[in-house]
């Protein structure tokens, strides 16, 4: 992912150092924004979390870093179809 896409906002009041998007989906001050796009989250952390399993300098806490996000990414995937499917959206 080249550019920081518009998908949420920090709830932190510090500030945490850490890069976005995978440190956001993994920090429980995220606030996921419910019209933002997490589907391309989810589209680009899947293959990007096998790629690094195959560089042996990766460390497991990276890819536990990368496991955790896509797990949060695909949660508010999963409420925002619930969301639609409440309100007839498709």
């Amino acid at each position: 992912m080249r550019e920081l896409l518009s998908l949420g906002g920090c709830g932190g009041n510090y500030k945490c150092g850490m890069a976005p998007i995978v440190s956001c989906y993994g920090c429980e001050d995220f606030h996921a924004w419910e019209d933002a796009d997490h589907h391309a989250i989810v589209d680009w952390l899947a293959p990007e979390i096998e790629r690094l399993r195959a560089m042996p300098e990766i460390s497991e806490s990276t890819l536990n870093d990368f496991e955790l996000a896509l797990i949060n990414a695909q949660k508010i995937c999963i409420e925002q179809e619930k969301l639609r499917a409440s309100a007839g959206v498709r």
